[in-house]
């Protein structure tokens, strides 16, 4: 399956950074189970949070079809 994402994160401070990315999941077999593959790219205006504007990530996880929970993480260059 392609991904193709679009979401907004609100910090726990009220700032909202903006997530876009594209990627993989792949159904394992005999399982209700999606493991998950995306590149991932935040932006936002937030002075405290820019940094994040200038950063690749790249996300690996799985999603559960039975309970429909998502398990991700995500590494930064």
């Amino acid at each position: 399956m392609e991904l193709d994402l679009h979401l907004i994160i609100e910090t726990e401070d009220g700032h909202r950074i903006a997530l876009s990315g594209d990627g993989q999941a792949a159904p394992r077999p005999g399982e209700p189970v999606l493991d998950i593959f995306a590149n991932v790219r935040l932006s936002t205006a937030s002075k405290e949070y820019g940094w994040v504007n200038e950063r690749q990530i790249w996300g690996v996880g799985t999603a559960s079809l039975a309970t429909g929970k998502v398990l991700a993480e995500g590494f930064m260059q």
